[in-house]
């Protein structure tokens, strides 16, 4: 059914789960632009000893190509509110990849928690709880993921 809903194209209705799916997607998107915006003023305007030119360069390639990521998850989410076959197909490719990179991302933060590999002081209770939202974070975006997988892949 998902496959004729998106061959008929934007004067077909919209199933429930695209439009969630195009809003989660937007918001990640949005909340992905402006948080790489903050970071490539960070690294354009902010200068610290430690960093050299060539990690300058490093940090805002980057942050270009992140910025370049999050602006396609915007125009794919735009794309699923038209019902474009080619944002259901970028919808699965972006759920693969974020399901993984985000699982790997959770798993690695609860290994570093637990690894006692964390410089002094950083073995309190209080940063031992802000990484263990971050992980849970992480893997939250890795079902949201698996979510997208699933769902674009039934019709």
């Amino acid at each position: 059914m998902l496959d004729a809903t998106f061959d008929e194209g934007i004067h077909m209705r919209r199933p429930v789960g695209v439009v969630l799916a195009g809003i989660v997607l937007g918001l990640i998107a949005l909340v992905g632009l402006l948080t790489e915006l903050l970071v490539l003023g960070s690294a354009i305007f902010m200068h610290t000893p430690g960093m050299t030119t060539g990690v300058r360069g490093i940090m805002i390639a980057g942050t270009l190509l992140q910025l370049v990521g999050f602006a396609a998850c915007g125009w794919t989410a735009v794309g699923l509110f038209r019902l474009s076959r080619w944002a259901r197909i970028a919808t699965v490719v972006i759920g693969a990849v974020m399901a993984f990179f985000a699982a790997l991302s959770g798993v690695g933060i609860l290994l570093t928690r637990n690894s006692g590999l964390l410089p002094a002081g950083a073995g309190s209770p209080q940063v031992q709880t802000v990484l263990a939202v971050f992980a849970a974070f992480c893997f939250l975006l890795s079902l949201i993921g698996v979510w997208w997988l699933i769902y674009f892949n039934l019709g």
